[in-house]
């Protein structure tokens, strides 16, 4: 399953020499975050900083006691964070006078205001979850029943011809599909509370 839980990796951050916790911690959410900074506008450059600068401030936050989860969610903790580095980024390329332009200016002022933020934020953060819990079943279930779920599920192929190319019956790469996507699910409610 996932390496630990959230509250594992929490406790586990708290000693800042736990360089397992802290490398887990970032491979986790790493992804996510530059992701989110490169839909909102950020080069990669940027992104990557962005992400850097997200990590330092939780990792000061949470040292001096600053984050808790009784105050609420890591994943919507780490949006503000990185919605305030992104932001910082921006606005520090805009006094650059090859920064931003008025209205690229006006277009991040606009996103701010009318919460596509939030909705980029969900939509990356949705698709982590549905990359862990693929990643979970790949280990977990025999190759050609993983194939006929990528052929069906993900590359959207016929049930015919998958079990042509398969050399297994309709029924067979169906319910192979079945059990995955079962799977999957059970993954997805998992994953997403533990994260």
């Amino acid at each position: 399953m996932l390496q630990s839980t959230s509250t594992e990796l929490l406790n586990g951050l708290r000693d800042p020499r736990n360089h397992a916790a802290w490398l887990e911690f970032c491979a986790r959410y790493g992804p996510v975050l530059l992701a989110f900074a490169r839909r909102l506008g950020l080069g990669e450059a940027d992104a990557q900083d962005a992400t850097q600068e997200t990590f330092i401030a939780f990792a000061r936050a949470y040292q001096e006691g600053r984050y808790s989860r009784e105050r609420g969610r890591l994943r919507s903790w780490l949006f503000g964070v990185i919605q305030n580095k992104v932001r910082d980024i921006q606005r520090r390329r805009a006094r650059d006078p090859a920064g931003m332009s008025v209205a690229q200016e006006r277009q991040l002022n606009q996103r701010a205001a009318d919460g596509a933020a939030a909705q980029v934020w969900e939509e990356e953060w949705r698709q982590a979850v549905i990359r862990t819990c693929l990643d979970l079943v790949r280990r977990d279930v025999a190759a050609t029943t993983l194939a006929a779920f990528e052929a069906i599920t993900l590359q959207e192929h016929a049930p015919e011809a998958v079990a042509k190319n398969l050399g297994m019956s309709k029924a067979a790469v169906v319910k192979a599909n079945q059990r995955v996507l079962s799977r999957m699910r059970e993954l997805h409610r998992m994953v997403d509370v533990e994260w």
